[in-house]
């Protein structure tokens, strides 16, 4: 199955959490928008801010619900719900991803025929994310083995797509963001990729832009970390979290990243951390940063614990498709 830290860290998916919330750009990839510029709709770009930057998912998710009321043309919109959908797999409806990725690609349409260059750019991008859509789709139908070669023959339509856009504008901040960590991650199965073209998009972006910046030092350092070079994966995620210090899902990688260093007492507070945002995170991966927590534990002290059970029972909760409060927690 494709791993959801591309969509999350491209989509992008906290801010300080406990401390009160900015006002949210209506394009969490610009400032200081032109304009002739074409910018996200300000509900998707709410939802995106939530998702990304609050691991707030569930607030994500009431807000989408409305901007498709209101923002029906923006093709994130759909990208996004796209993401919820995969997130909560047990609805095992992978039906809806195809239904999202048609969205997005009618509304890219209609994004690139509005004739501005801007529009003209995010029409495209979002027409290769519509291809990645249809390619991730087929995984979660086939399987890993057939649906891998129904992914790969979407590059080409993606690759293309991609190629539009960067002839608009190839420094702009959301192309480059979704290029490289597309680069980076087919890199990981294509030995012959350009590994290096993708760490420099995403560099272009941190050094650029500000406000996207913990989303590139994110995607920098699942990168680095699939890529097995773990220096450099600490080094970005601790650049990321020196913009974002309490944004759940870095923290919850930097203590992945600490784990398998063998850094056991150091990963401890990171997974702490990151599950303060159980409640608004989606289910399975409440469950799963807690495993990895409890695991860490008994790497710590030496005392088996029930780690697979109290894991299933997060994830299995029929009573909706979040985790539980952190005081709801089983206790390691």
């Amino acid at each position: 199955m494709v791993t959801p830290y591309y969509l999350r860290a491209f989509m992008a998916t906290a801010l300080t959490l406990g401390v009160a919330l900015p006002t949210l750009a209506a394009d969490p990839f610009r400032s200081g928008t032109s304009p002739n510029a074409s910018p996200m709709g300000s509900t998707t770009g709410e939802a995106f801010e939530l998702m990304f930057k609050n691991s707030d998912y569930k607030g994500a998710e009431a807000l989408l619900d409305t901007a498709e009321g209101s923002e029906a043309d923006e093709p994130l919109l759909y990208t996004l719900q796209a993401l919820l959908i995969y997130q909560n797999e047990d609805s095992k409806d992978w039906s809806e991803l195809s239904t999202y990725a048609e969205k997005t690609e009618s509304a890219a349409k209609a994004l690139s025929r509005k004739g501005d260059d801007s529009s003209k750019l995010r029409g495209n991008l979002y027409l290769a994310m519509a291809d990645f859509l249809d390619g991730a789709y087929a995984i979660t139908k086939d399987g890993p083995v057939r649906g891998m070669s129904t992914a790969f023959g979407k590059l080409r339509g993606i690759y293309g797509s991609m190629k539009k856009a960067r002839a608009i504008n190839p420094d702009d901040p959301e192309l480059n963001l979704v290029q490289g960590f597309l680069d980076m991650m087919v890199s990981n199965y294509l030995p012959l990729s350009d590994t290096k073209s993708a760490i420099k998009k995403l560099e272009s972006v941190r050094e650029t832009n500000p406000d996207a910046a913990y989303l590139a030092n994110w995607a920098l350092a699942t990168g680095y970390r699939t890529m097995k070079k773990q220096d450099k994966a600490l080094e970005a995620v601790n650049l990321g979290l020196a913009d974002q210090p309490d944004h759940a899902e870095l923290n919850y990688l930097k203590a992945q990243i600490l784990e398998a260093e063998g850094k056991h007492s150091e990963a401890k507070p990171l997974f702490a951390k990151a599950l303060r945002a159980s409640a608004t995170m989606p289910d399975n991966l409440v469950a799963q940063i807690f495993y990895e927590a409890c695991k860490n534990e008994q790497s710590l002290d030496g005392t088996a614990r029930a780690c697979d059970p109290m894991r299933d029972a997060i994830r299995d909760d029929a009573t909706d498709p979040w985790g539980p409060e952190v005081s709801a927690l089983p206790q390691l």
